[in-house]
């Protein structure tokens, strides 16, 4: 199996993951990173990856589901949607 059905069948990802609402996204994909790396995103392959850690940090989950509520859905939707439009794999 290619690296990427793996990473995707993980995380959960499919193709209803491939609607990009910019406004939206673009903003919550943003947050996400920024909430993993505690720094904006810099535009490199670097982002998918830390995207890939951000799905995968069930800890971090926990803490913005008590600190920020319903944005964190909003931040887990648009890093699955980041990942099925930019992962290469």
């Amino acid at each position: 199996m290619k690296v990427k059905n793996k990473i995707f069948e993980e995380l959960h990802i499919n193709d209803t993951h491939n609607i990009w609402e910019a406004l939206i996204d673009n903003w919550y994909s943003v947050e996400a990173l920024k909430e993993q790396t505690g720094e904006l995103p810099n535009g490199q392959y670097d982002d998918v990856e830390q995207m890939i850690n951000f799905l995968r940090n069930k800890e971090l989950h926990l803490k913005l589901l008590k600190t920020r509520g319903v944005e964190f859905g909003s931040m887990y939707l648009s890093a699955k949607r980041f990942l099925r439009i930019h992962y290469k794999g």
